[in-house]
Protein backbone atom coordinates (compact mmCIF):
# COMPACT_ATOMS: atom_id res chain seq x y z
CA UNK A 1 0.00 0.00 0.00
CA UNK A 2 1.12 3.75 -0.03
CA UNK A 3 1.82 5.90 2.83
CA UNK A 4 1.27 9.40 2.85
CA UNK A 5 2.68 11.72 6.15
CA UNK A 6 1.30 14.92 6.79
CA UNK A 7 0.45 17.66 9.30
CA UNK A 8 -1.70 16.43 11.91
CA UNK A 9 -4.33 18.56 12.72
CA UNK A 10 -7.91 18.31 13.48
CA UNK A 11 -8.73 17.62 9.92
CA UNK A 12 -6.10 14.90 9.38
CA UNK A 13 -7.49 13.68 12.92
CA UNK A 14 -11.08 13.43 12.53
CA UNK A 15 -10.28 11.57 9.14
CA UNK A 16 -8.09 9.04 11.18
CA UNK A 17 -11.24 8.56 13.70
CA UNK A 18 -13.55 7.96 11.40
CA UNK A 19 -11.59 5.89 9.48
CA UNK A 20 -10.61 3.78 12.68
CA UNK A 21 -14.26 3.55 13.32
CA UNK A 22 -15.89 2.65 9.83
CA UNK A 23 -17.93 -0.27 10.77
CA UNK A 24 -21.14 -1.41 9.08
CA UNK A 25 -24.60 -0.72 10.02
CA UNK A 26 -27.95 -2.37 8.97
CA UNK A 27 -28.86 -5.35 6.89
CA UNK A 28 -24.56 -5.55 5.61
CA UNK A 29 -24.18 -5.65 9.96
CA UNK A 30 -26.02 -8.58 9.62
CA UNK A 31 -24.44 -10.79 6.60
CA UNK A 32 -21.21 -9.62 7.41
CA UNK A 33 -21.10 -9.93 10.90
CA UNK A 34 -23.63 -12.02 12.49
CA UNK A 35 -24.31 -14.37 9.73
CA UNK A 36 -20.48 -14.80 8.66
CA UNK A 37 -19.51 -15.04 12.90
CA UNK A 38 -17.48 -12.08 12.81
CA UNK A 39 -17.43 -10.40 15.90
CA UNK A 40 -18.58 -6.76 15.41
CA UNK A 41 -16.12 -3.69 15.59
CA UNK A 42 -15.60 -1.67 18.98
CA UNK A 43 -13.18 0.69 20.35
CA UNK A 44 -11.49 1.06 23.55
CA UNK A 45 -9.96 3.69 24.16
CA UNK A 46 -7.12 4.62 26.58
CA UNK A 47 -7.42 4.52 30.26
CA UNK A 48 -4.48 4.42 31.99
CA UNK A 49 -3.76 7.20 32.00
CA UNK A 50 -5.83 8.13 29.48
CA UNK A 51 -4.62 10.12 26.38
CA UNK A 52 -6.58 13.34 27.02
CA UNK A 53 -4.95 13.91 30.99
CA UNK A 54 -2.03 15.46 30.36
CA UNK A 55 -4.02 17.37 28.32
CA UNK A 56 -6.54 18.17 30.68
CA UNK A 57 -4.06 18.94 33.00
CA UNK A 58 -2.09 21.29 31.11
CA UNK A 59 -5.23 23.17 29.87
CA UNK A 60 -6.94 23.29 33.31
CA UNK A 61 -6.94 26.69 33.86
CA UNK A 62 -8.76 27.55 30.80
CA UNK A 63 -11.35 25.21 31.55
CA UNK A 64 -11.82 26.92 34.85
CA UNK A 65 -11.60 30.26 33.57
CA UNK A 66 -13.46 30.18 30.23
CA UNK A 67 -15.53 26.24 29.68
CA UNK A 68 -14.16 26.65 26.57
CA UNK A 69 -10.99 24.99 24.83
CA UNK A 70 -9.31 26.76 22.09
CA UNK A 71 -7.56 24.59 19.77
CA UNK A 72 -4.92 26.11 16.93
CA UNK A 73 -5.49 24.80 13.28
CA UNK A 74 -4.23 25.58 9.99
CA UNK A 75 -7.43 27.34 9.42
CA UNK A 76 -6.98 29.99 12.57
CA UNK A 77 -8.18 28.93 15.96
CA UNK A 78 -11.13 26.47 17.10
CA UNK A 79 -13.19 27.12 20.34
CA UNK A 80 -14.95 23.72 21.53
CA UNK A 81 -16.38 22.56 24.61
CA UNK A 82 -14.52 20.66 26.55
CA UNK A 83 -15.44 16.70 26.70
CA UNK A 84 -17.55 15.22 29.22
CA UNK A 85 -14.27 13.58 30.56
CA UNK A 86 -12.90 16.75 31.73
CA UNK A 87 -15.25 17.58 33.74
CA UNK A 88 -15.58 13.96 35.12
CA UNK A 89 -11.57 14.70 36.10
CA UNK A 90 -12.47 18.22 37.14
CA UNK A 91 -15.03 17.07 39.94
CA UNK A 92 -12.36 14.34 41.43
CA UNK A 93 -9.73 16.81 41.65
CA UNK A 94 -11.92 20.12 43.07
CA UNK A 95 -15.77 19.37 43.69
CA UNK A 96 -16.67 22.91 44.21
CA UNK A 97 -15.39 24.38 40.97
CA UNK A 98 -16.81 21.70 39.59
CA UNK A 99 -20.04 22.60 40.94
CA UNK A 100 -19.49 26.64 40.12
CA UNK A 101 -19.25 25.72 36.62
CA UNK A 102 -22.18 23.51 36.46
CA UNK A 103 -24.30 26.15 38.08
CA UNK A 104 -22.75 28.71 35.98
CA UNK A 105 -23.62 26.80 32.92
CA UNK A 106 -27.17 26.27 34.31
CA UNK A 107 -27.24 29.74 34.81
CA UNK A 108 -26.79 30.40 31.46
CA UNK A 109 -29.99 27.77 30.24
CA UNK A 110 -32.43 29.57 32.37
CA UNK A 111 -31.14 33.15 30.91
CA UNK A 112 -31.72 31.56 27.32
CA UNK A 113 -34.90 29.64 28.42
CA UNK A 114 -36.18 33.65 29.24
CA UNK A 115 -35.64 34.96 25.63
CA UNK A 116 -38.54 35.45 23.57
CA UNK A 117 -39.08 33.43 20.22
CA UNK A 118 -37.63 35.56 17.24
CA UNK A 119 -40.10 35.96 14.51
CA UNK A 120 -39.12 35.63 10.76
CA UNK A 121 -39.39 39.12 10.85
CA UNK A 122 -36.63 39.60 13.57
CA UNK A 123 -34.13 36.56 11.94
CA UNK A 124 -34.52 38.30 8.43
CA UNK A 125 -33.53 41.91 10.01
CA UNK A 126 -30.40 39.79 11.69
CA UNK A 127 -28.74 38.37 8.88
CA UNK A 128 -29.24 41.79 7.24
CA UNK A 129 -27.23 43.50 9.78
CA UNK A 130 -24.79 40.89 10.01
CA UNK A 131 -24.30 41.34 5.85
CA UNK A 132 -24.08 44.90 6.64
CA UNK A 133 -21.46 44.78 9.40
CA UNK A 134 -19.38 41.91 6.99
CA UNK A 135 -19.27 44.19 3.94
CA UNK A 136 -18.35 47.37 6.42
CA UNK A 137 -15.57 45.69 7.92
CA UNK A 138 -14.88 44.04 4.12
CA UNK A 139 -14.26 47.62 2.86
CA UNK A 140 -12.06 48.81 5.76
CA UNK A 141 -9.59 46.08 5.16
CA UNK A 142 -6.47 47.39 3.90
CA UNK A 143 -4.79 46.01 0.34
CA UNK A 144 -1.55 46.58 -0.88
CA UNK A 145 -1.24 47.05 -4.34
CA UNK A 146 -1.05 44.34 -6.59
Amino acid sequence: GFSLISEANVRTGGYCARYCTKKLTGNSAILAYDQLGIERPSALMSRRPAIGYQYFLDHIDDLIKYDKLSIATSDGVLSISPPKYFYDKLSLISPEIHDNIKERREDVSRCLDTLPELSTYDVDMLNYYREEVSAIRTCALKRGDI
